[in-house]
């Protein structure tokens, strides 16, 4: 506790911290609102709902090296209060965007040394933008992550005596939760320390001792690995497609070889989160520390794709891309407090303009209410808006009756065939006793290997939207825009039907 008093000595008395979190969490609560029963969010329902509800099945070293502090803090808090997963994670998304702005704020006025109002714009101009929002849609591990790592940063680059150990524990639950923000603790830290010398930079390094042995924990079976790990599988789950741990990017169906595709898909995204940002931000670029080795790395990782476009080295491109967000908010802050002080009353005026703007961008992106997102290409990597889920919210009760259907009229030794969206909901909502085999989305069931299902199943059932059904497959059942289909080549394929179908 002395620590956090040493560290925090001088906001103790300062309101900025609480606004900034309540200020944020109602904006991420907008999407919430407008979506009833449930959370929004892809990974939110996809793996978040379903790893939490089986996270007690999970071996504990296993565990360990999936950066799991997320979902234990999620388990906890459920075995606690007895709360229905899907109303947690309602609660969860707002609350952690509203930590994740008050970090970063700590980090501007204790990392950076900027004063309050200079730090309160850049916290504004950055949480306000929709690219920001789109972390909060699902990436929930993301965003403790960056919790943490802003945190560990403003405990480094402050002045206090005893700040060793709290930067060793902050580094261990960086690590302990999400690998992207792990990676930056290693690239942004060492630098700082380097840059440090003496005593106190070599104090800096060991203290990342821990954390570093947790993060080869985990990397040293990923790297060994020929194929990309996931978190852990519930036993009874088949994934069809493996992720080859180098990505292929040329290869996925969205640019089917063509590498302008590709570039293309960059420039777009680029643009769009940042385009607003850019002018201000050549105005406000300045070297820093701390924010020089996270916009190297977050530049390096975004752009390699377009030098390794048929082995990317780094999970995903767009997900280091996003995350320019911050840094780019700092320099684009700094270039308006540079223009207000320059202007004076016409920079306050055109300051107060663009945060206008810039609230009023982030309203229509959290409420689907006047957003500029979409565009097809876009929103292969970030939705519309974020009030909506990994599918329409008008489908998600459609498909929890078509899995309650398949509970009651499922042939014995079944498997359910469902694209990723459908997976979370059927980990949840179909019985123990059906396997489910799932493959990426973006994928076609066509290309799906299906015939080793019917090899090993009695019954294969595919979950897809009621138009369009793919060949080689019986529509079964239909519930408004969602159905269950049967593969003919499966064992009970074509002596099995039902008499009562709701809405055929």
């Amino acid at each position: 506790m002395k620590l956090l008093r040493d560290l925090l000595r001088v906001e103790l008395g300062c309101h900025a911290y609480p606004l900034t979190f309540l200020l944020f969490s109602l904006l991420r609560a907008v999407p919430e609102a407008l979506v009833p029963k449930y959370p929004v969010g892809y990974d939110t329902v996809v793996y978040y709902a379903p790893e939490i509800l089986h996270l007690h099945a999970v071996e504990p070293l296993e565990l360990l090296s999936k950066a799991p502090l997320f979902y234990l803090l999620m388990w906890a808090v459920r075995q606690a209060i007895n709360v229905d997963v899907y109303l947690l994670l309602k609660f969860v998304g707002p609350t952690l965007y509203g930590m994740m702005a008050a970090s970063f704020l700590l980090f501007l006025r204790r990392g950076l040394g900027w004063g309050e109002k200079r730090g309160l714009l850049a916290t504004f101009l950055c949480f306000t933008q929709p690219v920001t929002l789109r972390i909060s849609w699902d990436l929930f591990r993301n965003e403790l992550g960056m919790f943490f790592f802003f945190a560990l940063l403003a405990v480094v680059l402050s002045k206090s005596e005893h700040k060793t150990a709290l930067a060793g524990l902050l580094a261990a639950l960086t690590v302990l939760t999400h690998e992207f923000a792990s990676i930056l603790v290693f690239i942004a830290v060492p630098w700082i320390a380097l840059r440090m010398g003496g005593e106190d930079g070599r104090r800096m390094l060991l203290a990342l001792a821990p954390a570093s042995i947790l993060f080869l924990y985990q990397v040293v079976p990923l790297i060994t690995a020929s194929t990309f790990t996931h978190p852990p599988e519930n036993p009874r789950v088949i994934r069809m497609v493996e992720e080859p741990l180098l990505t292929n990017y040329l290869s996925s169906p969205m640019f089917s070889g063509v590498y302008l595709r590709l570039v293309e898909a960059v420039a777009k995204l680029t643009a769009y989160c940042y385009l607003p940002l850019l002018p201000l931000a050549a105005i406000g670029f300045q070297r820093h520390p701390s924010v020089d080795p996270m916009t190297g790395w977050l530049c390096f990782a975004s752009y390699a794709v377009l030098l390794l476009p048929t082995a990317y080295p780094f999970y995903t491109y767009y997900r280091w891309l996003i995350l320019l967000t911050f840094p780019i908010s700092i320099y684009a802050a700094n270039g308006l407090s540079k223009m207000v002080k320059r202007w004076r009353l016409r920079g306050a005026a055109l300051a107060a303009v663009i945060l206008l703007l810039s609230l009023l961008s982030g309203l229509g992106y959290a409420s689907g209410m006047g957003t500029y997102m979409r565009d097809p290409v876009v929103n292969s990597y970030l939705p519309p808006h974020l009030a909506t889920s990994s599918m329409d919210p008008s489908q998600i009760d459609d498909c929890i009756e078509c899995l309650r259907w398949l509970n009651s009229h499922a042939g014995e030794n079944s498997v359910l065939l469902v694209e990723e969206r459908f997976r979370g909901w059927a980990l949840v909502y179909l019985n123990e006793e059906i396997f489910i085999a799932w493959y990426p989305a973006h994928h076609s069931v066509e290309n799906i290997p299906i015939n080793s299902l019917s090899e090993n199943f009695s019954h294969v059932y595919l979950m897809w939207y009621s138009v369009g059904g793919p060949a080689d497959f019986r529509l079964m059942y239909m519930s408004g825009d969602i159905a269950v289909y049967q593969y003919l080549g499966s064992g009970g394929g074509r002596g099995h039907d039902i008499n009562n179908r709701s809405h055929v």
